[in-house]
């Protein structure tokens, strides 16, 4: 996976204004702010999960239409500005602006702006077809990493995500391939749920 830099587009929630206001304390005025506290950034493993890899767009060049997402397993939103998304490089790219997950949504990252839906933000990155390794940190911590391998089993097919099971949304399942199938939802030429709750899985 090769990355570059981070943007989101327009209509990405962003931050909030600053305001402040006086105070009387002890005689004297002091500044207090009123600045609204923003989501907090994820700082623990397993807070945010890789839940869907579109590696290999059929409807679509892999420039435009590749993407990855996102589930926020936490019951309070979640702000990504200053992670990292890539492979565990230093030189990962980092998200420059707010990109609000809302508690237990779905966010689909995408390598173009337009990559046939409206994406929470886009990044320039490249995902290898049938194997590579994603990884998400924050504050120096590992929140999450999925490494698909269709040699492991992952099932890889172009013009469909690899899409993990709405079932499975505890840390260190999106490492078991058998719990993923192939999105099947069309969106446009290609098949998945980018940013929505994942088709279920056939039974085994």
């Amino acid at each position: 996976m090769q990355n570059t830099e981070s943007t989101a587009p327009s209509g990405v929630m962003g931050n909030v204004l600053d305001a402040s206001a006086s105070a009387v304390v002890d005689g004297g005025t002091q500044e207090i702010s009123n600045t609204p506290m923003g989501p907090p950034t994820p700082d623990l493993a397993g807070q945010c999960l890789f839940t869907e890899v579109m590696a290999d767009p059929s409807g679509r060049t892999d420039a435009v239409g590749e993407w990855v997402e996102l589930l926020n397993t936490t019951d309070q939103p979640l702000d990504l500005k200053g992670c990292q998304l890539g492979e565990g490089a230093d030189n990962d790219p980092v998200f420059a602006e707010s990109v609000v997950i809302d508690a237990g949504a779905y966010a689909a990252i995408s390598r173009n702006a337009a990559p046939g839906f409206s994406p929470a933000a886009a990044i320039s990155m490249s995902l290898r077809n049938t194997d590579d390794i994603l990884m998400l940190r924050c504050k120096g911590v590992l929140i999450d990493s999925l490494a698909y391998d269709a040699a492991a089993q992952y099932p890889i097919v172009s013009g469909a995500s690899l899409s993990l099971s709405p079932e499975a949304v505890a840390l260190g399942d999106n490492d078991a391939p058998e719990l993923f199938c192939l999105g099947s939802t069309d969106y446009g030429g290609d098949l998945g749920t980018p940013g929505a709750p994942n088709d279920p899985c056939p039974a085994p």
